[in-house]
């Protein structure tokens, strides 16, 4: 899947750039107005296509010459997909024909003249008859055996001496065990063929996902989506492409902009001053309020300060007093009892201030109560970040969620993003908890691995379109 950014002063300009850099094929997946001069006011669109579809425009274009494809470009939509359907048909049967040129006869032992179609069948039959010509010398025919039947007197010995035999009782038992054993057997084979009513077998059958779309479902299971998003959606999708859900391009084109407009984001990310950060231990919440910190003074040119709240944890207050001093920004820390209000108050000549929390369970009232005093009280501009780990089980996510929704937080704030295989709880958690994403944690790099959330970077984790950073025109 490739999904891009574009900016152009019209919808026009703009869907001019992605018909050409995406192909006929691309779909829209949200259009914006930048914010700015009214007079010079820009469009930004996000646009999509699948990689298959991609990449079967760019091989057809590497084909045509400059002149050609200024004539390509100007064609409408359908006359361009039409084009590259054609053109890439006849590359593929060129591939083909070139794959079927050779053979694995000998070339000398080729007839020069032309082989007709029953001349392979001509020649296996020839060949059987010889060999059976040759067997009727080699193996002269013998008259059969006649096996000849025992004596009645050899009989009658034999009866008798399994009949006297001292091991017939052990004869009888493995007769009986092998008898036993049989009956099991054919038990066993009869609830084997017996019908099953259980419905269809396939993946998402249960569910009653369309058969045809039963590939997707396995795809987006294993991708770590729930079992009934997947469902959910791929039913979506029979209902409003009907037909055409067995159009690659086109499904995986929904399943984006489906993906894309189920996905909720923090649009104003620096409108409030105080940015609390919250979470259980162990999620990343001081690495977090560092990259974040070194972000908006490196690169938004910001002046903030640091407030530190954690005065158990061995090493945190003293880890945060150093990267204050690099990043020479104010500091100040919380000590129990004192107002918070009082210390922020102290804090005007700032842009913002990050303060980090100890971290909680919220188990119990007490940690509830200790909490909501270091969230400042009664003053405008606060914002409060439930910090979570991708790492955590999903029902663990979704239970601390729910337990931290006693302290009001407003957004989640992702670590831990780099190390996940299966990227399908991002969408999951926001399902389950309703909560905008406000930033994204990407790898241990300061600042270069924190990023603003954006839809296209979760796009671009479900779908791997890349490994690097999300460089878009503009974040949302």
């Amino acid at each position: 899947m490739q999904v891009r950014k574009y900016e152009a002063s019209t919808i026009k300009e703009a869907v001019d750039m992605i018909k050409k850099d995406l192909g006929p094929d691309a779909i829209i997946l949200s259009t914006k107005e930048s914010q700015g001069h009214p007079h010079n006011k820009k469009v930004l669109i996000t646009a999509a296509v699948s990689e298959e579809t991609y990449q079967k425009k760019r091989i057809v274009e590497e084909t045509l010459s400059r002149q050609e494809k200024e004539k390509f470009f100007e064609r409408s939509a359908r006359e361009q997909r039409l084009m590259i359907n054609h053109a890439y048909t006849n590359l593929s049967n060129k591939m083909e024909a070139k794959r079927r040129t050779f053979t694995e006869k000998n070339y000398a032992s080729i007839p020069d003249d032309v082989i007709d179609e029953n001349h392979g069948r001509t020649r296996v039959k020839a060949a059987a008859q010889a060999a059976a010509m040759a067997k009727k010398f080699i193996e002269p025919e013998q008259a059969p055996r006649v096996k000849a039947k025992p004596s009645a007197e050899v009989m009658q010995k034999t009866t008798a001496t399994l009949v006297n035999n001292k091991d017939s009782g052990k004869i009888e038992e493995l007769r009986g065990e092998i008898k036993r054993l049989q009956s099991m057997v054919q038990s066993i084979n009869a609830g084997m063929q017996q019908p099953t009513t259980s419905g269809p077998s396939y993946p998402g059958a249960r569910h009653g996902v369309p058969q045809e779309l039963s590939s997707y479902y396995e795809k987006l299971v294993g991708e770590g989506f729930l079992e009934k998003t997947v469902a959910d959606l791929l039913k979506d999708a029979a209902a409003q492409l009907k037909e055409n859900v067995r159009k690659k391009g086109l499904m995986d084109a929904w399943i984006a902009k489906w993906i894309y407009s189920n996905t909720d984001i923090v649009k104003e990310k620096l409108r409030e001053k105080f940015h609390v950060f919250v979470g259980p231990r162990g999620v990343g919440k001081t690495s977090s309020l560092v990259k974040m910190a070194s972000h908006l003074v490196i690169k938004e040119r910001k002046r903030i300060a640091i407030l530190s709240t954690d005065t158990n944890k061995v090493g945190a207050t003293e880890q945060l007093r150093i990267y204050s001093q690099i990043l020479n920004v104010p500091f100040m820390v919380w000590s129990k009892g004192q107002n918070i209000n009082e210390l922020l108050a102290a804090l005007n000549g700032v842009d913002f201030v990050l303060i980090d929390t100890e971290g909680q369970t919220l188990a119990q009232l007490s940690e509830i109560e200790y909490l909501k005093k270091i969230i400042p009280q009664g003053i405008a501009g606060v914002r409060v970040h439930l910090v979570l780990s991708a790492l955590m089980k999903d029902d663990e996510l979704y239970s601390v969620g729910r337990r931290f929704r006693a302290v009001h937080y407003h957004d989640i704030l992702l670590t831990n993003l780099d190390q996940l295989r299966r990227h399908g709880v991002v969408v999951n958690l926001q399902s389950q908890l309703k909560t905008p994403y406000f930033a994204f944690a990407i790898g241990p790099m300061i600042p270069e691995d924190f990023e603003w959330a954006s839809k296209e970077r979760i796009l671009d984790l479900i779908f791997k379109i890349s490994n690097s950073k999300w460089e878009g025109v503009a974040n949302d």
